[in-house]
């Protein structure tokens, strides 16, 4: 069965590409910063108290013209800064798109790139969706022409500012109507005078819990960006004032109406396959796997005055339970919204997935555009540099009301319970902060973000791949039957050789087997992609570990013949059985590039006369030939990518240049920091990806004579070299899976002693483990201390707070000092302080607190 009985006209959700002006530390900071001058005042801002307007054109009245809006706009901030100052008070306006398109024709402008819709309706698509009509009046398009929506941290300003606006409109221009039921005021149901910890259906349930809480998540999902550059921070909203039936949620059970909505009172995810539920419904994926999300600024209003109804008394119902909810969910694009208003209908014509919209009704609301300061013929919002920000002081948004709901953090600055807040606090720290915590790139914590979303995502969706079929199949497919059968045929150690060839360059780096993300097949089924070939816009490390931890065991494509079936089990084989715990030599690889390795076992081999060693260097050609596929794989699908962005942008011209350093890998020898850790990592992923798991070593002492190189030379300077280090460790911790439930037992017969239902392996004790330790620091063979790169291993691991990180830092002894501090911060985190090292003193951890080795510390 199809999510949607509509057809979606031909654009993607994902089509339109990504906004991330953000490629480098020096550049990308200011220029992602400045995105937030044509941002209106106050949009993003989740107020205590706010009032919605909507109004309508008059059959008879004057036009309305953009000129008389943009006169009007200049206005009202005249206004609230002159009656009704210091309470963060805004009126941020949207445009119906009948009269947004009719405005653009007269002026012969193009409409905004984010106006068109996945799901037109025949007769006026262009302003019209079928979400709606499909809704069957659960979502309602009034069809206005203007619609405000009006905030504040004094409830009496909001009224204030809407009676202004309505006198200009109705009263002196006589161009708009609107009547006492077209707007709405609405209040944070809370117990503290600021306004926190606001609760809706009935104080139930903490509201807009999954927001966007820091500055970069916001420009990425709700701000237009470089996609349409004439439009930067502009956005599109649905207003839908929703209706509660009271009289049927409260025959339900409380726990019943927390499955409807999927979380409990306590705001705890509920762990179900449950598709229905009201968060679960509103979970949608674009193409790319990625998780589309919307800052939700709806508000409870009104009461339901059923305190005379004595049966509903006695099920519950009190003056807590508001009459409805406005919801005002705001995206960088209307195709987002469609796609998850799509979720909440459902696919049988007549009926609504999501069961708590079920019992909700809205009588008000409709799409808007929501123009940029520019378009409102504003001033640009005066922001300062991001060194001189202060987010405490922001115009228009008090910051701290963005991370409400997660304030929990411990008060040595390093340690955090959650992601949201993390990122709020990397993203608003002040100079002084900044200068102590030296938080990651804005390129490193917009990749992060993803990362943590992803992780989300597994509360929701299972990952669960497809078997792969026979390496016979796949060969046939290629090379036809002919070499098929040739390649059966051949010694163990050759077939095992064509696997890894075929699962690196054909199987693993193919959008059929190889995507991120879900999609359905000819019967409607989910299915899963290995999210094994994916990449993003804004990366400098490409490749993809597959989703399977250690202790979940591994999807790898089996090569054995039907003859040697039987005694492969009674010897306790499987093409998937072992874990080899082999030193990969990444030093050799370094040294000589892929090409290089090749030429040397191709001579390796033509000097070879015995069979057995011969086969095996074979094999190990066929394994390179592989991981040059895969490097060539990912230069294709950076090219491809690039095309989807404007010539000239930055995410365009960082995608063209990993195509370039790929195709380079593919022959030569890697010159820079980013060509050699690039390196490691593809070979890390390829050992993964074939079922050899393994440990990445030194890498520091791997990667430091490229660093030197690249300083002497000037391409690149420390902070640089830091960002590519965070975006390998990124890489390589960005496969999480949170919820037990979703964790899959693919553990083959053979696997040495670490199966079986009652191995430590399924019980969850390896369950988020690829193998992260790595090594920093130590000595070298002249006993020289090897600690000078090790500051960017344990800078990275101080800034960034990932899964399983497993890092062993060894100091020589004149190696005290700053890098035995960068340690000490290193190791503080929730998961792996001993209890006494949380009561050490400052810094935490100190440098007797290690064991003691001759020549190394703090191990």
């Amino acid at each position: 069965m199809n999510q949607s009985s509509a057809t979606p006209a031909q654009v993607s959700v994902s089509s339109a590409p990504r906004s991330a002006e953000l490629l480098s530390t020096r550049e990308g900071n200011q220029q992602q910063h400045r995105i937030w001058e044509s941002v209106q005042r106050g949009l993003i801002y989740p107020s205590p108290h706010a009032l919605f307007a909507t109004f309508f054109r008059q059959p008879q009245g004057r036009p309305l013209t953009k000129a008389i809006l943009q006169q009007l706009m200049k206005d009202v901030r005249a206004a609230i800064h002159e009656r009704w100052p210091s309470a963060n008070t805004t009126a941020i306006v949207g445009v119906g798109f009948k009269l947004w398109q009719e405005w653009c024709a007269q002026e012969g402008t193009a409409l905004p790139e984010g106006m068109r819709f996945l799901f037109p309706e025949a007769e006026g698509g262009s302003y019209r969706s079928t979400v709606f009509s499909r809704s069957n009046g659960t979502f309602v398009d009034s069809q206005a022409d203007l619609w405000f929506h009006i905030k504040s941290d004094n409830p009496e300003h909001c009224p204030q500012v809407f009676a202004f606006i309505r006198e200009r409109l109705v009263d002196q221009e006589q161009c708009l109507r609107a009547g006492p039921t077209d707007h709405q005021e609405a209040h944070s149901k809370s117990l503290h005078p600021d306004g926190k910890g606001g609760k809706v259906l009935g104080c139930r349930f903490s509201e807009n819990l999954n927001n966007p809480t820091d500055p970069l998540t916001l420009q990425d999902q709700t701000l237009v960006g470089s996609e349409d550059p004439e439009r930067i921070g502009a956005s599109f909203v649905v207003a839908q004032r929703f209706l509660i039936n009271w009289e049927n949620l409260l025959h339900l059970s409380p726990q019943q109406i927390e499955d409807l909505v999927g979380r409990t009172t306590d705001d705890i995810i509920i762990p179900s396959r449950d598709e229905r539920s009201h968060i679960r419904c509103a979970r949608v994926q674009d193409a790319q796997g990625n998780t589309l999300q919307v800052l939700r600024l709806g508000l409870p209003f009104g009461e339901t005055h059923l305190e005379h109804n004595q049966e509903l008394i006695a099920r519950g119902a009190s003056k807590r339970d508001e009459a409805g909810i406005y919801f005002a969910g705001y995206a960088r694009s209307v195709r987002v919204l469609e796609s998850i208003m799509d979720s909440q209908i459902g696919g049988r014509s007549g009926f609504m997935r999501d069961r708590l919209l079920c019992e909700m009704r809205a009588d008000l609301g409709g799409f808007y555009y929501i123009p940029n300061q520019r378009e409102l013929g504003l001033e640009a919002v005066p922001v300062r540099s991001l060194e001189e920000t202060d987010w405490k002081r922001f115009p228009g948004v008090n910051w701290n009301r963005l991370d409400r709901h997660y304030e929990l953090r411990s008060s040595n600055g390093y340690m955090y319970y959650n992601h949201r807040d993390y990122l709020f606090r990397m993203s608003t720290l002040s100079a002084a902060e900044r200068e102590k915590y030296q938080p990651p790139s804005p390129r490193v914590l917009q990749l992060l973000g993803t990362a943590f979303s992803r992780w989300q995502d597994n509360w929701y969706f299972d990952r669960a791949q497809r078997e792969l079929k026979h390496l016979c199949a796949y060969v046939a497919e290629k090379y036809g039957p002919e070499k098929a059968r040739e390649v059966m045929a051949l010694p163990v150690m050759e077939r095992m050789g064509w696997t890894i060839k075929v699962s690196l360059g054909d199987v693993f780096t193919s959008d059929e087997y190889g995507f991120r993300g879900r999609r359905r097949d000819a019967y409607g089924n989910w299915y899963n992609g290995a999210d094994t070939y994916t990449l993003n816009a804004h990366e400098l490390i490409v490749g993809a570990l597959p989703n399977l931890g250690l202790g979940q065991g591994r999807y790898v494509i089996d090569y054995a013949r039907k003859d040697e079936e039987i005694g492969n089990f009674f010897a306790g084989l499987g093409h998937a059985s072992g874990v080899g715990h082999l030193v990969p030599g990444f030093q050799r690889a370094l040294d000589l590039g892929l090409e290089g390795l090749a030429v040397d076992v191709k001579g390796r081999r033509d000097r070879e006369s015995d069979p057995k060693k011969r086969s095996f260097y074979e094999a190990a050609l066929l394994a390179l030939e592989g991981v040059q596929d895969y490097c060539r794989a990912y230069a294709r699908l950076a090219k491809k990518e690039s095309e989807s962005f404007r010539e000239g942008s930055l995410e365009r011209r960082n995608l063209l240049a990993i195509a370039t350093r790929m195709t380079s890998l593919v022959t030569e020898r890697p010159r820079t920091l980013l060509e050699a850790a690039q390196l490691i990592f593809t070979l890390h992923v390829c050992l993964h990806l074939i079922g050899e798991p393994t440990a990445i070593g030194r890498l520091d002492q791997m990667l430091y004579p490229f660093y030197e190189k690249d300083l002497a030379a000037g391409h690149l300077d420390a902070e640089q070299a830091q960002e590519i280090i965070d975006c390998f460790w990124l890489k390589v911790g960005e496969k999480v899976q949170l919820n037990r439930q979703f964790v899959e037992d693919h553990q083959p017969y053979g696997n040495l002693a670490m199966g079986g239902a009652s191995g430590n392996y399924p019980q969850g004790a390896a369950n988020n483990q690829w193998i992260q330790q790595v090594t920093v620091g130590g000595t070298v063979p002249a006993r020289a201390g090897a600690g000078t790169p090790v500051r960017l291993g344990l800078q990275d691991g101080r800034a960034l707070r990932q899964h399983a990180r497993r890092a062993r830092a060894h100091l020589h002894r004149p190696g005290r000092g700053r890098l035995h501090q960068r340690g000490a911060h290193g190791l503080q985190h929730p998961r792996g302080l001993p209890r006494g090292l949380a009561r050490a003193g400052a810094p935490p951890v100190r440098p007797g607190s290690g064991r003691q080795h001759p020549d190394h510390h703090l191990r």
